[in-house]
């Protein structure tokens, strides 16, 4: 397993990154997930039920982007950290 680093160059002005990259959660509604979202779940039985339907969480799909070398985990961390 490997986990980048970003190297800066004058082109990035030393950050080490290009563009953005956007990570996000869906969240299918099939019929559980709206059942326990209707009966009022637990925000866990809810999440379950949506990995179960195929979500990928976004912490997941995080670690995936820094596991590709597209960002890295500190950078998933601290955008995790600023949405919650």
């Amino acid at each position: 397993m490997t986990l980048w680093q970003p190297v800066g160059c004058p082109e990035c002005r030393g950050t080490g990154f290009r563009g953005r990259l956007a990570l996000a959660e869906f969240l299918n509604m099939d019929d559980e997930v709206a059942r326990l979202i209707f009966s009022r779940a637990d925000h866990a039985d809810i999440e379950r039920a949506g990995i179960a339907a195929g979500m990928v969480p976004l912490f997941r799909a995080g670690v995936g982007a820094a596991l590709d070398g597209t960002t890295t985990i500190e950078e998933v961390v601290r955008g995790i950290q600023a949405d919650g």
